[in-house]
């Protein structure tokens, strides 16, 4: 499962080197991206790291490839392993991945439209006619492009209120991202938009993936809220 959804995470090179986020104006992909999950762990390199980089954490990786959980690892001896000299600062992003299994929609309030549809064109229209709400634009969505299809928005009363996008998008798996606009949370939006963006029919039969920092309190209130299966803990090891 890891393996499959690291497919869709990067962009690779022809040595099969990760050479960026698999997103539109995808940023540069870490030197180093470990996953771990039932069976133990796989790892994935950058496009830049060196030889002798390479080389030593393979080594490391092969003593502990058969470790569950990325922060069972020794994360550090990696970070070091890819500087020499140990004085490159390095990020350490742990995440959990979990299988988003297509199901109904939580009950809510709200109106659920889904790209591609009649209400998708009219809601984009009326954002041309009108522009984009300024608290919906404030958090980076400054156009409709933005919301990168497939997607889900949440209307509230007619306002945009949350949504479901595909933050990352391969030929065999997808990565949802899930956004809910600060007035309206605590309604249990972001639920919601993330299941019916889970049966949206342009994600045919893709492997679809939640995933979130381990510090993300919310987040993975909502992946327990739909009652998600865990999949693993992943990491990408990179410069600051």
């Amino acid at each position: 499962m890891l393996v499959l959804q690291a497919g869709a995470l990067f962009t690779r090179d022809a040595r099969g080197r990760l050479v960026a986020e698999n997103a539109p104006g995808g940023h540069p992909a870490p030197d180093l991206y470990l996953a771990a999950g039932a069976g133990g762990s796989e790892y994935w390199l950058g496009q830049d790291v060196g030889d002798d980089a390479a080389a030593a954490v393979h080594s490391l990786h092969m003593a502990v490839r058969e470790r569950e959980d990325v922060r069972d690892l020794p994360l550090a001896e990696f970070a070091r392993a890819l500087d020499g000299d140990g004085g490159m600062a390095r990020s350490l992003d742990v995440h959990l991945t979990f299988l988003l299994e297509r199901r109904i929609a939580p009950t809510v309030h709200a109106e659920l439209v889904l790209s591609g549809t009649e209400r998708a064109m009219a809601l984009a229209e009326r954002v041309r006619r009108e522009g984009m709400p300024a608290d919906v634009a404030a958090a980076g969505f400054p156009v409709m492009e933005e919301f990168w299809e497939p997607w889900c928005i949440a209307l509230v009363e007619g306002e945009m209120a949350a949504t479901a996008f595909a933050a990352r998008l391969g030929s065999d798996a997808a990565d949802v991202g899930v956004y809910t606009f600060p007035r309206f949370r605590g309604r249990r939006l972001a639920g919601a938009v993330t299941a019916a963006w889970s049966a949206h029919p342009a994600l045919g039969e893709r492997t679809l993936f939640y995933s979130t920092a381990v510090t993300n309190a919310a987040s993975l209130a909502v992946a327990r809220g739909l009652g998600l299966p865990l999949v693993g803990t992943s990491v990408g090891i990179g410069r600051e």
